[in-house]
């Protein structure tokens, strides 16, 4: 049997940006014009705002691995986030008879045929038996983004980072000379964008490792250390420099 509602998606469409976008619930915007120049708008700002958070990280040279993301961008892990989430949900179910997960988080979860499959009840009997009840969400957030830090394999971004809940989103250069991918004499050479490999300072090739550690014109105050401690005059030179990298 068929819907009896009529389809209406120039209607749905109106509807939903009406719900969804700050400029339609200030004004009421009738021409159908009107709201498609608004969508190609809000497209582009996305767009550019992508761009530039690609461009910070780094992402746009090389990939980055996975686990390395977030740290860059100062965010908590997906997964790890998810699990705060089932975490936090299972906490209230348990104290409480009259949720519909009570049942569910207190008895013995069924086994399960397929191994590919994680059910809701038997991930929060897990986090329920493993996590002490006064823990927060958010100390539970950064010891288990510490112990998958220190588990993953290590890296060249883990020489310069040791806690990774300690380090909020950078701009460039600073992730890209810890990163080790950056717009350098030996990389532009290798793109086929520059007929040298030269730095400025006349090495005769000019790597990530040349800036930090030997450049007489691009190095940091402090050097290579200066990047993981982050001190004052470090910060300083970041906020300052010229460096294109």
């Amino acid at each position: 049997m068929g819907s009896r509602i009529r389809q209406n998606p120039e209607r749905a469409f109106i509807v939903f940006f009406g719900a969804s976008c700050p400029i339609a619930r200030d004004e009421v915007i009738q021409d159908r014009g009107q709201w498609l120049y608004i969508l190609y708008m809000l497209l582009n700002v996305k767009q550019c705002h992508l761009s530039q958070t690609t461009a910070r990280n780094g992402w746009c040279l090389r990939a980055t691995p996975v686990n390395q993301q977030p740290v860059l961008a100062g965010i908590d892990p997906a997964n790890i986030r998810r699990e705060a989430a089932t975490l936090a949900l299972s906490r209230k179910a348990q104290t409480s008879e009259s949720h519909l997960l009570h049942k569910i988080v207190t008895e013995t979860p069924r086994r399960v045929r397929v191994k590919s499959r994680h059910p809701f009840a038997i991930q929060a009997h897990e986090l329920l038996s493993t996590t002490l009840a006064d823990t927060s969400k958010a100390t539970w957030i950064k010891t288990k983004w510490r112990e998958q830090w220190k588990s993953a394999e290590p890296s060249r971004l883990h020489h310069y980072i040791n806690d990774p809940t300690d380090v909020s989103g950078q701009d460039l250069p600073l992730n890209r000379l810890r990163t080790g991918v950056g717009c350098c004499g030996a990389a532009m050479k290798r793109w086929g964008l520059a007929d040298s490999a030269s730095c400025e300072c006349g090495d005769p090739v000019q790597t990530v490792e040349h800036m930090i550690s030997s450049c007489p014109k691009h190095q940091p105050p402090n050097g290579e250390q200066g990047l993981i401690d982050l001190d004052d005059d470090t910060l300083t030179w970041l906020a300052s420099t010229e460096l294109q990298v």
